[in-house]
């Protein structure tokens, strides 16, 4: 479990970061959409908007992974310490 813990954590440090660059990227981006015209303004908030998509969808997998993990863990423990009785 502290394996698991850890490597999550650094992961879930890592999509934060990430998620810290797409934010100042779209501030950035709202200066280029002053100059912009309409379609140019169109793609880059919708290309911001899809990076937030992709960030949201890779935490909702980590978190998802995370929990099937921490339950087969309890499972594999649960496995032993039952075996480890039965000796």
């Amino acid at each position: 479990m502290f394996f698991i813990g850890i490597t999550f954590q650094i992961l879930q440090e890592e999509l934060q970061t990430v998620q810290a660059e797409v934010a100042k990227m779209s501030q950035t981006s709202e200066h280029l959409v002053l100059d912009a015209n309409t379609e140019s303004r169109n793609v880059i908030r919708q290309t911001i908007a899809d990076l937030n998509e992709r960030l949201l969808t890779l935490e909702r997998h980590a978190d998802q992974k995370k929990a099937k993990l921490i339950l087969e863990e309890q499972q594999l423990k649960l496995y032993q310490v039952e075996n480890v009785n039965k000796d």
